[in-house]
């Protein structure tokens, strides 16, 4: 990314769900290889996703951002409470996250992190959960120098007929900044 580029990161709609649905693939593509099957991940399309992405955008409990660069999709995050099974009333959740960073700086996933912990705060969702493969050790730094720590949880998930760990990740905003926007 050069220095006249721009970054954009806005909440997402229902005529987002293509360029989510673009996006979820490519960042499924690049930070899934080594961990699900190659053949799986090549074959991935995103009529996979658009379903899942049109009842996103609309159903009100959630919000998506999309952070492009010169107008190209390059990551989305997805947020909103806490599943009830994942953590107590009145925690929020990061439930995607993924950028394509062979098309960004490492400024932009900061930036898509802020973004999300300041839409989850803004309603008044603390402590932050979200889950991450195990396997995926790339994420986990990054979560980590974000500010989340992993807290025990563990789940098993099955992808593409692969057997996957899963580890839960928290994150509470410093005294003083609770219910604010973060960053």
């Amino acid at each position: 990314m050069t220095a006249d580029q721009t970054i954009d990161i806005r909440l997402c709609g229902p005529d987002d769900v293509v360029p989510l649905a673009d996006a979820h693939v490519r960042s499924w593509q690049r930070h899934y290889a080594g961990i699900l099957p190659e053949p799986w991940l090549r074959d991935l399309r995103p009529s996979l996703w658009l379903g899942s992405w049109s009842a996103l955008t609309t159903d009100g409990r959630h919000e998506s951002y999309l952070a492009s660069v010169d107008g190209r999709p390059v990551g989305f995050t997805t947020v909103g409470p806490a599943k009830e099974e994942t953590g107590p009333a009145g925690s929020g959740e990061i439930f995607t996250f993924y950028t394509d960073l062979d098309a960004t700086t490492p400024v932009l996933p900061y930036r898509l992190m802020r973004a999300a912990l300041s839409a989850l705060r803004r309603r008044g969702l603390d402590p932050v959960r979200l889950w991450v493969l195990e396997d995926n050790l790339r994420a986990r730094r990054y979560f980590s120098a974000c500010g989340f720590v992993a807290d025990g949880g563990e789940r098993r998930t099955r992808i593409a007929e692969t057997d996957l760990g899963v580890l839960r990740y928290v994150h509470t905003a410093p005294a003083g900044r609770r219910h604010r926007p973060a960053g």
